[in-house]
């Protein structure tokens, strides 16, 4: 019904998909910044928001892919805007769902598929079959769109085998692959700051030396998944790496603090156990002193992930304060409890390692008074949101930068 009321946009455009469990809104707002470098209107689709041409629009606090009225309003409005090419980001609750209806894609991704949203799909397998749905979407695309049949996987994850071969035998798809160390697609760390990155892109048409602000391995991965979809989307290598050059970072994401105060906080939105593992490596392979994380789980969410995500905060950081985020209906104690039985597989004690701060600003502004010189204070899970989800649907206003930039004032770090 959306798509009848709109015009059957999808008809009118050529979109790209991408899911995957890590990395989904990089990779969306990178390829639209890629394909922009050529001098062609895009439009594209995220947990940040929706972008046409110039035009930023909000979509609303907790949402990823929006439900199908506002989805197919939106790619009315970017046929009307005369969008060439549309890149949209779907989650596995969108895919099994059919929330975007049978969307013919012209090409897409999966990024990667790590443990995440369980408490809905149950097992591992199923959650990758949902994620798999892309194939069938591109397919349909290829059949009806003209698209070109062609998926973008990541070699290196651990559920490439199975997606390769689903995509191949049961779908007729030509895969296209990336990764660190090999795939169509791969690249090699030089040199690496807290604020860059310099890195080799390999590709058939030779090496290529870039400097970009999007730092750390995850962050590799992103932009070669990027370069090696815009590449099936026929942009040209060199507006490729210009691309990658000129895209500035994304709101919350490893976002840096700077108030003049003699340690560093970042914001992120990591908030699944293998984000916070890439963030946590990155930041310890550039620590000076200690690392602290000020973190909680969601509510009503994938239980089976806290234990999980306490345990990664153990191996990783120094110490850390487990606080509120997004609880809903749950106890932010029950929560946290949960998350210290992983941190007690690595020997950490309640008020030795970590603390239990259930208000998560008592918990900011606890690390921070407790901060030394050099040390990293990461506040993980919220990121770019605004908005916390507490009892009874009610949203509370939040934001972990602002937050933050309060709580350091409070303390005689102002901006310069």
């Amino acid at each position: 019904m959306a798509q009848a009321m709109n015009g059957f946009p999808q008809k009118k455009l050529v979109i790209v998909g991408v899911t995957g469990t890590d990395g989904k809104t990089t990779v969306v707002n990178l390829v639209g910044h890629i394909v922009r470098t050529t001098g062609k209107k895009v439009g594209w689709i995220s947990t940040l928001g929706a972008q046409i041409g110039d035009t930023f629009i909000e979509t609303g606090a907790h949402t990823t892919t929006v439900d199908p009225f506002t989805f197919y309003v939106l790619l009315k409005r970017m046929v009307k805007e005369h969008c060439e090419l549309v890149v949209v980001e779907l989650t596995s609750h969108a895919l099994d769902q059919e929330r975007v209806g049978k969307l013919p894609l012209a090409t897409g991704i999966i990024t990667n598929i790590t443990h995440e949203h369980l408490d809905y799909h149950q097992s591992l397998t199923a959650y990758m079959s949902a994620k798999a749905k892309l194939f069938a979407l591109i397919a349909r695309g290829k059949r009806a769109h003209k698209g070109n049949g062609a998926v973008v996987l990541n070699c290196e994850d651990a559920t490439f085998s199975s997606l390769s071969h689903l995509a191949r035998a049961f779908h007729g798809l030509k895969v296209f692959t990336y990764g660190l160390g090999s795939g169509d697609v791969h690249g090699e760390r030089i040199e690496e700051t807290l604020e860059y990155l310099t890195f080799t892109l390999v590709t058939a048409y030779g090496h290529h030396t870039l400097r970009t602000r999007l730092i750390g391995d995850y962050n590799l991965r992103n932009i070669l998944s990027a370069a090696a979809l815009a590449h099936v989307c026929e942009v040209p290598w060199e507006k490729i790496h210009e691309g990658i050059e000129t895209f500035q970072p994304l709101s919350g994401r490893l976002e840096r603090i700077e108030q003049g105060q003699p340690f560093s906080v970042f914001v992120d939105f990591a908030h699944t156990p293998n984000a916070l593992r890439e963030v946590l490596t990155l930041l310890k392979r550039h620590a000076k002193a200690k690392i602290t994380v000020v973190f909680g789980v969601a509510g009503e969410r994938d239980k089976s992930k806290r234990p999980l995500m306490g345990e990664v905060v153990a191996q990783f950081a120094d110490r850390a304060y487990l606080t509120e985020e997004d609880p809903r209906s749950e106890s932010v104690e029950a929560i946290s409890q949960m998350i210290a039985q992983g941190m007690a597989t690595k020997g950490w004690k309640q008020n030795e390692r970590y603390w239990l701060i259930p208000d998560r600003r008592i918990a900011i502004q606890t690390a921070f008074e407790r901060a030394t010189s050099d040390d990293i204070v990461l506040l993980a899970g919220k990121g770019h949101e605004r908005m916390m989800a507490m009892d009874k649907g009610i949203d509370k206003p939040w934001d972990d930068r602002e937050v933050a930039r309060e709580e350091l004032e409070k303390l005689g770090w102002r901006p310069v």
